[in-house]
């Protein structure tokens, strides 16, 4: 499985997104509703080859390296911010981008 996220800034590349994956039959999950999926909705969505996951949050992008892990999966994530930080460190590979270990 693999999945990509969608960071846009306007609602309509967020439509467009979602659009264009449901049609070549790629798993889509937008924010809350990850929240509303049950242990049936995870497998369904995470059988998918791939997932678009679009405005989640750093609970949910947690949740969704959970989910994966439960299922034997191995997770990379790659990010760059505070907000990536729980994400980070409870992945199998976290990849902080951008950040150095020295102030200049």
């Amino acid at each position: 499985m693999q999945y990509v996220n969608v960071e846009s800034s306007g609602r309509d590349h967020l439509k467009l997104s979602v659009i264009g994956a449901k049609q070549i039959n790629w798993g889509v999950a937008v924010g809350d509703d990850l929240d509303r999926l049950d242990e049936y909705g995870w497998n369904e969505l995470l059988k998918k080859k791939y997932i678009v996951f679009a405005r989640i949050n750093p609970y949910q992008k947690f949740r969704i390296i959970e989910e994966c892990q439960k299922r034997g999966e191995i997770v990379a994530v790659t990010g760059q911010g505070v907000s990536d930080t729980q994400a980070l460190a409870c992945a199998n590979i976290g990849i902080a981008m951008g950040i150095t270990g020295s102030k200049k």
